[in-house]
């Protein structure tokens, strides 16, 4: 990874010092696995479960993608997407809440996939 590259994982979120451990320490490996986040599902699905009113199913690809994004460091994916997964357990469901959230996830995720292009 450059120091272009860095820079703008860095701000993602991503403390790369700490975030490399997960990865026997292989920043090869690390990049390998970051380059999947664009393909994986959880996002999108995420978004057609918010249009269609279906919390619980939003719920289950938050999850994942929380998981995602805390294993890859993203920590500014991590703050937005871990308030909302902890909402959608609750009902009745915030709907302007969950709403607002996802839309700032959805800057964040888009800027992520834009950094993650870029390792090529």
């Amino acid at each position: 990874m450059n120091e272009e590259q860095m820079k703008a994982f860095k701000e993602l979120g991503v403390n790369y010092s700490e975030v490399i451990v997960r990865f026997m320490g292989k920043g090869d490996f690390y990049i390998r696995m970051v380059k999947k986040l664009p393909a994986d599902k959880s996002f999108e699905q995420a978004r057609e479960a918010l249009e269609q009113g279906d919390y619980a199913a939003m719920f289950e690809a938050t999850h994942t993608l929380k998981g995602l994004v805390g294993n890859f460091g993203f920590q500014k994916l991590i703050d937005d997407v871990y308030p909302l997964n902890e909402e959608l357990r609750n009902k009745p469901y915030n709907k302007e809440y969950i709403k607002e959230a996802f839309a700032r996830i959805s800057i964040n995720y888009q800027e992520a996939v834009r950094v993650i292009e870029s390792l090529d």
